[in-house]
């Protein structure tokens, strides 16, 4: 969440908790004492996390961002081979071939004008409905929360929120993003389940989209040898670790 081009949702399916964690939000009210319980525990570490770590990663950015972004590009493509065996594809059907036009209209994202959110980061309503689109990227691996936030020129805002401890901006942030997540977990679940093999296609397109826009083409340029060492060592790492885990 805190590095822009990694996914929330990418992490989790490293942490082998993705499909219990769709599945705890998109059926919250069917058991609603234990998938509160398990999404609480979440929601406590993840912002935990985001108020301990937003210093250390800003730094860490701004001392080695080169070799930074490329270590989490590796972690995150990692689980790429996993994504690829959970799929099952025994032959092609001409279905999959619908990932394209999706896969193309999400990599055309950046090319969208800049959102001014001069007035924004005022707008309690606006907030709230930032935070509902905001919520994508939480629910759908490869799309990273912080390259959306950067889309919409909230990152500055956001993380200056978190240090400031901003109630105006983060209360209806917190309540956009919580209301968007279920939304789009209740959808996605759904399709997840009748349509795995093509959902996990898509996954990969996404998170390969999502890693080529974030990999630092300078450093690959003057460093080719000591960047593939650092890709490879995170690839490897997070296939290893997070994607046994997964399986």
């Amino acid at each position: 969440m805190l590095i822009p081009g990694v996914s929330g949702g990418s992490v989790a399916i490293m942490l082998g908790i993705y499909d219990k964690l769709l599945l705890s939000v998109s059926s919250l009210f069917s058991d609603f004492k234990r998938n509160a319980y398990f999404l609480a525990k979440i929601a406590i570490g993840g912002m935990a996390g985001a108020l301990l770590c937003a210093g250390l990663v800003s730094s860490l950015l701004n001392v080695c961002e080169n070799e930074a972004r490329t270590f989490f590009c590796g972690l995150a493509l990692g689980i790429s081979p996993v994504l690829w065996s959970k799929a099952k594809i025994r032959e092609f059907k001409p279905k999959y071939l619908l990932a394209l036009p999706v896969l193309a209209s999400i990599a055309a994202i950046k090319f969208l004008p800049m959102f001014d959110s001069a007035s924004t980061t005022r707008n309690v309503f606006s907030i709230f409905f930032y935070g509902i689109i905001l919520a994508i990227a939480l629910v759908l691996p490869g799309i990273s929360f912080s390259h959306m936030l950067i889309l919409f020129k909230l990152y500055q805002p956001f993380y200056a929120a978190i240090k400031g401890f901003d109630l105006f901006f983060l209360l209806p942030m917190g309540l956009g993003i919580i209301t968007g997540t279920y939304l789009f977990s209740l959808l996605f679940e759904r399709i997840y389940r009748r349509h795995g093999a093509f959902t996990n296609i898509l996954i990969i397109g996404v998170l390969i989209i999502s890693v080529a826009e974030t990999l630092p083409l300078s450093f690959i340029c003057a460093s080719p040898i000591f960047f593939t060492v650092v890709f490879l060592s995170s690839f490897a790492l997070s296939y290893l670790v997070f994607g046994s885990k997964s399986q």
